[in-house]
């Protein structure tokens, strides 16, 4: 179970329970509450969620909230550390290298009762904190800050909501300087996200995903003497931004790579690649 108080003014703070060797208890509790709005700064804690923690818990949160962590009842007293892989405080990510976070007291008394950690989340990605007492580890979860996207000359804000998104096979786009009259058939039909397959230079098998040379672009976007560089896809990129209020994406694949082939990769097919995901919070 997981309750929610909230006070006059309509603000909350959510209670994580979470049990030591993977049990659920009502007997360890650490609150988490979210401060301000995307891009304002402000300090009205105006948006919370409820949550329970057991094993593994994943919080969503957009970019430009604050995440303060408090200690529950049950807690204040006891000597407890939150950690996290979110690079702060000088801290480069590294998803295996976890930080304690320090204590902030409001009322400058160093007592428990109102003092919380805090995560100025700024940086979209995927990270894990967890929180101990003692040397023991207690419970812990995922933390998914969601990117704030931005399109348009004004910049204006691309709600996640609201993305309809085109795949193309980048293989079959030909020269570079052709793919806008290629692409704009998808404006006008209303998508705002290209999805690319990879951009890279293929393997001899012609699959999309079947990368020979990930530093290199695909030879078929060159046309003539005149060779394609990633200044140019750059360059495309932002235009499909700014002028027609579309962005891109499109895949990286880390885990395999093809056998070279000389051609630029116009045969068809595809290949879909995955890894295990992480097994629980924590180093």
């Amino acid at each position: 179970m997981s309750n929610k108080d909230c006070g006059n003014e309509g603000t909350c703070r959510t209670r994580l329970r979470g049990g030591l060797s993977g049990t659920q208890t009502l007997d360890q509790v650490l609150w988490f509450g979210f401060c301000g709005s995307p891009g304002t700064g402000s300090t009205t804690c105006d948006r919370v969620s409820d949550h329970l923690v057991s094993n593994v818990d994943v919080l969503f949160t957009p970019a430009g909230f604050e995440l303060q962590f408090r200690l529950g009842p049950t807690l204040q007293g006891r000597e407890v550390r939150v950690y996290t892989n979110y690079p702060t405080n000088g801290y480069k990510f590294n998803r295996l290298q976890f930080h304690p976070l320090d204590w902030v007291y409001p009322n400058s008394q160093k007592d428990d009762c109102d003092k919380y950690c805090r995560l100025d989340l700024t940086v979209a990605g995927s990270y894990q904190y967890y929180f101990s007492c003692g040397s023991e580890k207690v419970s812990g979860g995922y933390i998914v800050v969601d990117p704030v996207l931005r399109v348009g000359a004004s910049n204006d804000i691309l709600p996640l909501d609201r993305i309809s998104s085109q795949t193309y096979l980048a293989k079959g786009l030909g020269p570079v300087d052709t793919w806008l009259s290629r692409i704009r058939v998808a404006k006008e039909t209303g998508y705002n996200m290209i999805h690319f397959t990879p951009l890279q230079r293929l393997g001899s098998s012609g699959l999309c995903y079947s990368i020979s040379d990930h530093l290199e672009l695909n030879p078929a976007f060159s046309a003539g003497a005149k060779s394609c560089t990633w200044e140019d896809i750059g360059r495309l990129v932002e235009t499909l931004r700014r002028d027609w209020n579309m962005i891109c994406i499109s895949d990286v694949v880390y885990d395999h790579t093809g056998r070279p082939g000389s051609h630029g990769g116009l045969m068809g097919g595809a290949a879909v690649c995955s890894r295990p995901a992480p097994s629980g919070p924590g180093p």
